[in-house]
């Protein structure tokens, strides 16, 4: 919109962020590019490409993560969805395709109730993901009501 095409028009360092940002994804470094992506929100909170790159950032760090040493991602998984869902939730991101289909996901695997998945202090709602750990954590299977 004209806001985020201010904002990366304007003397703000937006590209060098952004570039940033996408390096650190593509070198594995989540942290960093997570950080990166939440000071480009700080400027413009409705950035769709950067706030589903900051929820991909969260997922790039579920995926790093030893699931048996862990659990289920570390959390990481969770909070990759919780900001898809909140991204989708705002007015002008409910247009950004990538965000969209993340959402889109989450209500045709199930994985969001009628309050998103999520309790009012945030945490997960735990029966929200069902899963047995098999093979040292190293695969896992659904149930049939949440079939991911």
């Amino acid at each position: 919109g004209n806001a985020t095409e201010e904002i990366r028009n304007s003397n703000y360092e937006y590209h060098q962020h952004k570039r940033l940002a996408d390096l650190a994804m593509q070198q594995g470094r989540f942290d960093d590019a997570a950080k990166l992506y939440n000071l480009i929100l700080k400027h413009n909170p409705l950035d769709g490409d950067v706030l589903h790159a900051r929820a991909a950032s969260f997922l790039g760090k579920a995926s790093s993560t030893p699931f048996g040493q862990f659990g289920h991602c570390h959390g990481y998984f969770v909070e990759a969805q919780k900001l898809w869902k909140e991204a989708g939730d705002l007015v002008g991101c409910e247009d950004h395709q990538d965000v969209m289909l993340q959402v889109e996901k989450q209500r045709a695997y199930g994985t969001t109730s009628s309050n998103g998945g999520f309790n009012e202090s945030g945490s997960t709602v735990t029966n929200e993901y069902r899963y047995t750990s098999s093979l040292d954590g190293k695969c896992f299977i659904t149930d049939a009501e949440t079939p991911i």
